[in-house]
């Protein structure tokens, strides 16, 4: 389990962003130079060493590289470290859009049609950009990898 002020590779960990079944994302800051916050994801455990989640998780990593879309998160760098698997992404300051609807619901309303309209473009020319000739079988352009950028 990772924790917060730990060094991983170069980067130090702020605070933990997300934790799922197989992987956790971190807010971490490059040790040795100075710029702006990234977004770490790790896969750990027993996660990395199995042989398909560490494919995916390697293939996910060299295809967000290749793309650049301003609904997709970007991808840096792909390294391992003992018993974990990174990945270097762009920090969004927003929410994905999972959790904008999540919210939301606990409040009782939903996604002004306008919005879902913007939302709904957004992940089909995402998901056009991952075609799968491109950049072999990855196809994880889905309402969790959407981000949703709040404008100031």
């Amino acid at each position: 389990m990772l924790r917060a002020g730990q060094a991983v590779g170069d980067y130090r960990l702020d605070r933990r962003l997300a934790v799922g079944s197989t992987a956790e994302i971190w807010i971490a800051h490059h040790r040795r130079r100075a710029g702006p916050a990234v977004a770490l994801k790790a896969l750990l455990g027993s996660a990395a060493r199995d042989a398909g989640f560490a494919a995916a998780f390697l293939e996910e990593a060299a295809t967000g590289s290749k793309l650049s879309h301003r609904a997709i998160v970007g991808v840096g760098a792909c390294f391992q470290l003992d018993d974990g698997l990174f990945q270097v992404m762009e920090l969004i300051d927003g929410s994905d859009v999972r959790g904008v609807l999540a919210r939301a619901a606990t409040l009782g309303q939903s996604m002004p049609p306008a919005n879902a309209a913007f939302v709904a473009r957004e992940i089909a020319d995402a998901r056009n950009r991952s075609r799968p000739q491109e950049f072999g079988s990855f196809r994880s352009v889905g309402v969790s990898c959407v981000e949703v950028r709040i404008n100031s």
